[in-house]
């Protein structure tokens, strides 16, 4: 499939797509797609959409979902300096090294899914604990001068003063889903947030342990 969207796509700009949600495997179309602002994966391996992401430059990426491209290919898209500003978050733990060097991010959005309501997995407290770390490790950051190594700001300046409001305000977004009994079929209500809560995070704080 990948080697016959090549072909079909090969040599094609669509430069007026800014907005897209696609499997891993139609990662040929994404290539085409410079202007892209917003990308949803929806199935299969997202390697393959970071490295897409990377081939074109994506200097207006703003929006990543269903995506962990892993710490290679999303050193090298953070590289390009996009303004991501919004990421949704699957797998929390390995997100904190990664998406640490995107500074303008300020939106992490948090899955979590209830069985008839009773919480289904490990303690949402944690995640949004390591999701808060993530966005104070962005609002610290500072990319260092091309060809140099990024480094994170002296301690002087790494924050605004206490009292000052962050010029872009930071918040984990939960979005909470239902997941229907196993004798259930599929339904539409499982893809929809029945409940979506943001937490403020203060980065003026130090990263907790």
């Amino acid at each position: 499939m990948s080697a016959a969207l090549r072909e079909a796509f090969r040599g094609n700009v669509f430069p007026s797509i800014q907005k897209i949600i696609l499997p891993a495997y139609t990662h040929e179309i994404l290539r085409c797609c410079p202007e892209i602002r917003e990308v949803t994966c929806n199935d299969g391996d997202d390697t393959r959409l970071v490295g897409a992401l990377v081939y074109n430059g994506s200097k207006k990426l703003e929006v990543l979902r269903g995506i962990y491209g892993g710490p290679s290919t999303m050193k090298r898209l953070s590289a390009l300096g996009p303004p991501l500003r919004c990421i949704e978050v699957s797998e929390i733990p390995k997100m904190v090294p990664i998406y640490s060097t995107f500074p303008d991010l300020s939106v992490i959005e948090l899955n979590s899914r209830e069985l008839e309501g009773n919480p289904i997995g490990g303690p949402v407290e944690d995640d949004i604990k390591l999701a808060e770390n993530i966005l104070r490790a962005c609002a610290q950051y500072k990319p260092g001068k091309k060809g140099g190594k990024s480094y994170h700001k002296a301690a002087d300046d790494s924050v605004p003063e206490p009292g000052s409001p962050d010029p872009e305000p930071r918040v984990v977004r939960l979005r909470k889903f239902i997941t229907l009994p196993y004798d259930h079929n599929e339904s539409p209500e499982e893809y929809i947030p029945f409940k979506i809560e943001e937490v403020p995070v203060d980065v003026t704080l130090e990263h907790s342990g």
